[in-house]
């Protein structure tokens, strides 16, 4: 067995923890970003038609209603 001091295991304990922590820390914000990437790249319109909030495609200009099929621009903020 390897003889180790009390601080040098607590040093060791300490560096594993946040490793640990930083490891999680990665882990979600790598799925979150892949789950989540297509809800943020919509952009959001309202239909002056009827009054129906949506959201569509990023890029696209105009977009039809799904409601009343009225063509909108989308929202400028």
């Amino acid at each position: 067995m390897i003889p180790i001091s009390l601080a040098d295991g607590f040093f060791i304990y300490l560096i594993l923890g946040i490793g640990m922590v930083f490891g999680l820390w990665a882990y979600y914000d790598f799925r979150d970003k892949n789950l989540y990437q297509a809800e943020r790249s919509k952009t959001v319109y309202h239909c002056v038609k009827c009054g129906k909030i949506y959201a569509d495609k990023m890029g696209v200009k105009q977009s039809n209603c799904p409601r009343c099929k009225f063509k909108n621009t989308h929202l400028q903020f």
